[in-house]
């Protein structure tokens, strides 16, 4: 079931609406608790409560509490698995606890003291924990400063936080400053990859969450501000450039007569052409070696008359010792 949390979120859906609850129910009790609500959250909540009524209590409740945060909150990328011991256990007491509890996390870095009421007190990493001797009370190896979360923080900032602090886990405090879970760093990873994405998309103008699955005309519908600004912008450069057509012909002209070397110049269509031929006079005038390379439309465009089609030859001949026409690219050379 975690391969499910990797697809795309429409993929996702469609399999899980072809599945029966009570299989939904089974695969997410295998999951750890931040990906289960990976895994629901993007569902409506009639489908969830489903799905939810099949779970044991405990598991249904660690759920229901991790949903109610808002979205992209550290609640919400929380796991609720973690190890709390009370202040008053030894080094060995905790240890002893750890082998004999089955229902460990899979991964953790650290275990957190907590009060009577579940206020975290600090954490305890694990290699301090394993260096010292079983007598040794866990209250002397409390970290106080240990950088915390609340769990209404935004996972960006909480992704910085890591990124600062260079850390690998950091407990999750409630409003009251209750342990209510942990962030690890490959939860992390994850908001970065994610906002990363984003950031990205939004370079192109895509403001809204896209996939691979959506269709051609879902993904253009969400880049058409940006694609028209686009094309607005590529008009505005082509009509710039036609501006300094003349500049380019008298330029060439100018490096001919300097160095006594040939030029090049490459030309938008019969207009491009047109705004370069005063220039062009005079070089033919001075024998500059100038050789002009005019565009013209697509073959199978000529036929429909399109608003900048000309007579090219009949443009250049009288300014020109010499004019070819190549029906193709390869013919240029």
């Amino acid at each position: 079931f975690s391969a499910l949390n990797e697809v795309d979120e429409t993929v996702r859906e469609e399999i899980l609406e072809e599945l029966e609850p009570e299989t939904v129910a089974e695969g997410v009790r295998e999951l750890e608790s931040d990906d289960a609500v990976e895994l629901l959250e993007s569902l409506d909540e009639e489908d969830q409560e489903e799905i939810l009524e099949k779970l044991p209590a405990a598991e249904r409740e660690d759920i229901e509490r991790s949903l109610l945060y808002p979205e992209n909150s550290a609640g919400r990328r929380m796991q609720t698995e973690f190890i709390a011991v009370p202040p008053d256990r030894t080094v060995g007491q905790a240890i002893d606890y750890m082998r004999d509890t089955p229902d460990l996390p899979d991964r953790f870095y650290e275990i957190y003291v907590v009060d009577a009421d579940r206020h975290l007190l600090g954490a305890v990493p694990l290699d301090v924990l394993l260096r010292t001797r079983r007598p040794v009370p866990v209250a002397e190896l409390i970290d106080e400063d240990r950088r915390r979360v609340s769990a209404l923080e935004d996972q960006e900032a909480v992704a910085r936080m890591f990124g600062k602090y260079n850390l690998v886990a950091a407990p999750v405090v409630d409003t009251t400053d209750r342990l209510v879970g942990v962030i690890t760093i490959d939860d992390v990873v994850d908001v970065i990859e994610e906002e990363a994405d984003e950031d990205l998309k939004a370079l192109g103008g895509v403001t809204h969450p896209e996939e691979l699955s959506d269709t051609v005309w879902t993904i253009a519908r969400g880049r058409f501000n940006w694609l028209l600004v686009n094309l607005a912008t590529a008009f505005l450069a082509s009509s710039v450039l036609g501006l300094f057509e003349g500049v380019v012909t008298g330029a060439a002209d100018g490096y001919f007569r300097m160095t006594g070397t040939p030029a090049s110049t490459l030309l938008h269509l019969g207009p491009g052409l047109a705004n370069g031929l005063a220039n062009l006079h005079n070089a033919k005038k001075a024998n500059s070696g100038i050789v002009n390379i005019v565009g013209q439309h697509a073959t199978y465009h000529i036929e429909y008359n399109a608003p900048l089609t000309s007579d090219i030859e009949g443009l250049a001949r009288p300014m020109s010792s010499w004019v070819r026409t190549s029906p193709d690219a390869k013919s240029v050379a």
